[in-house]
């Protein structure tokens, strides 16, 4: 019987390249992770990156902002719910307006006129459905608004700074929106210690969880109709940075941006 011994000559018996290849292939696959690695790390490293807290010295020598004093004075102070229809929330609204007049009478110092209205005579009516179809609400307003007139002394154009200083029920607010609050507060500060140009009101609004009721009413106010460029200070999540969102004022991004260094912007 007649056997063969049969072989393929386009197959090499040889498996060395076979190997090598693979050797390649991960050497290739290691190499990319490792950019990959390196790369994502340092986008991390870039977006995780906050800046330093400065005190009120500090910031007066690089013009920045004072968190040390923002935290210790006013952001502490968000210590207990308060939500429109909690005691708490009655503290919360004193004290501001407390901080207000303090303010003013280093304002006036400076030849600055400073407007306070703490009692903002504003009702709104408005239909909510929230709990039943016609339903309507009827609500006084407990918005805090202040006007710093600018140095033109121009009232009929305004830039407004927004923070609602209301929290929900269940929770202490010191990032919704606390942190908003305390920040205009900061800003009101500044710009009684460095008088603005242009007329700044600052409206801490109530009632936002509620549905927006005090810009709702601020909306009714005869103030409402100098404003001709605004800033709302809110808050949402823990951490991280700043956020920018929701402008349609491409000029005023780009302004923003060449001064906030440490800014994000979101398209959505």
């Amino acid at each position: 019987m007649e056997t063969s011994n049969e072989t393929t000559p386009l197959l090499s018996r040889s498996h060395e390249p076979v190997r090598h290849q693979k050797n390649t292939s991960k050497l290739i696959y290691g190499y990319v992770f490792g950019v990959l690695l390196i790369f994502v790390t340092l986008i991390y490293s870039i977006r995780s990156t906050l800046p330093t807290p400065l005190s009120d010295i500090e910031a007066d020598k690089v013009n920045g902002f004072p968190g040390v004093h923002c935290y210790n004075e006013y952001l502490s102070h968000f210590n207990m719910p308060h939500s429109a229809n909690q005691k708490g929330n009655i503290q919360i609204k004193d004290w501001i307006v407390k901080l207000a007049h303090e303010l003013k009478v280093e304002a006036t110092s400076h030849g600055i006129e400073m407007e306070i209205i703490e009692q903002d005579p504003t009702d709104l009516v408005t239909k909510r459905n929230k709990f039943s179809t016609e339903e309507y609400w009827l609500v006084e307003s407990r918005n805090v608004i202040i006007r710093l007139v600018g140095t033109s002394n121009v009232k009929n154009e305004s830039f407004l700074v927004n923070a609602h200083y209301d929290s929900v029920s269940t929770s202490h607010g010191v990032t919704d929106n606390g942190m908003g609050t305390a920040v205009a507060l900061e800003l009101l500060r500044y710009f009684v210690q460095h008088p603005p140009k242009n007329t700044v009101i600052f409206l801490f609004n109530n009632f936002e969880e509620g549905g927006l009721i005090g810009a709702d009413a601020f909306a009714l106010h005869p103030w409402f109709s100098t404003i001709k460029l605004f800033v709302n200070l809110e808050g949402t999540g823990a951490g991280g940075r700043a956020l920018l969102f929701r402008s349609n004022i491409m000029s005023a991004v780009e302004s923003l941006a060449s001064n906030a260094y440490y800014l994000h912007g979101s398209m959505l």
